[in-house]
């Protein structure tokens, strides 16, 4: 889910985002756990062939079935809990935006956080090619 955040809320992100190239009083945002999710479900359970999983180590033939289908609901569940909020970041050496891993992480409320994204939805995709400069302060603002 890609959203807009105003400047002023920009400042104080830990991580540095960028300005939505189409209208520059707004920042673009996205937040990591929406990314997992969508990872986790669009990508990575279609490339999961339940035949050959685990099947030397259960003689039930549905047995794989079910311990794929129940360990990709813990790894839904813990991503849904533990609700990474980092924004997606402007790369030099690939010219682009995208997630960096190595940022800190704190859990939140998955239903709250859910529904703030929701009410900052943008109307249309920001192209995440374009570099648009900007004068937020980084490191951020800290009160």
């Amino acid at each position: 889910s890609i959203f807009k955040i105003p400047k002023n809320q920009a400042a104080f992100l830990p991580n540095k985002t960028y300005p939505i190239h189409h209208g520059r009083e707004y920042y673009l945002a996205s937040l990591d756990v929406f990314h997992q999710l969508h990872c986790l479900v669009g990508y990575l359970l279609p490339f999961i062939g339940t035949d050959a999983v685990y099947k030397e180590h259960y003689d039930d033939p549905h047995a794989d079935t079910d311990h794929v289908s129940h360990c990709i609901d813990e790894i839904r569940q813990s991503l849904i809990a533990d609700a990474s909020v980092n924004v997606w970041q402007w790369s030099d050496d690939l010219s682009l935006v995208l997630g960096y891993s190595s940022q800190a992480h704190r859990c939140r409320n998955f239903d709250k956080l859910r529904d703030w994204v929701r009410e900052r939805q943008i109307d249309h995709w920001s192209d995440i090619k374009v570099f648009v400069g900007d004068d937020l302060p980084f490191p951020p603002i800290i009160s």
